[in-house]
């Protein structure tokens, strides 16, 4: 029978993960200086995860997007909910390691096609509120329209920082 694997571990590793994709890029990131942080071995993550950093940057996108609070469709009005929600996204892509962490995974050739169904995960929350409030039939354009502009914000709000 395996061994149980520790949640508290694996969430520790998806964060030493994101942070490092973050500051290093996917290339330049090292599973040593992941395993280093969240203070464990390279045998736990090939435990969970055994095609190495692959598998574990998008298993630590998943987690960091699965951490948004999304405002769930019905609880407010219509324009509140959709606010809430793209603030949410917004906030966590830009103050936490997920957005730039996401943004290097999806220059990586073999990971983008992955990165591409993780961002049409997170239009799924979106498309339920406009479905809830029967307006789909202006739902993919202005999904695409505010998701621009929270991935612009990712991209922009960093250079700036740089800059000051």
């Amino acid at each position: 029978m395996p061994r149980p694997q520790s949640s508290d571990l694996s969430q520790r590793l998806y964060r030493s993960a994101l942070h490092h994709l973050a500051r290093h890029g996917y290339a330049a990131c090292k599973l040593a200086a992941i395993t280093l942080e969240a203070k464990t071995s390279k045998q736990a993550i090939y435990r969970r995860w055994p095609h190495g950093k692959q598998q574990l940057a998008i298993e630590a996108l998943r987690f960091g997007f699965s951490r948004v609070p999304y405002q769930a469709a019905g609880s407010a009005s219509f324009d509140e909910e959709l606010d809430t929600s793209y603030a949410a996204l917004q906030h966590a892509l830009t103050h936490t390691p997920l957005g730039l962490a996401y943004l290097t995974c999806l220059g990586t050739q073999e990971l983008r096609p992955t990165c591409q169904l993780l961002l049409a995960e997170q239009r799924i929350f979106f498309r339920q509120i406009y479905l809830y409030w029967g307006r789909s039939h202006i739902m993919e354009a202005e999904i695409s329209q505010r998701l621009s502009r929270v991935f612009f914000q990712c991209i922009l709000e960093p250079a700036i920082e740089q800059q000051s």
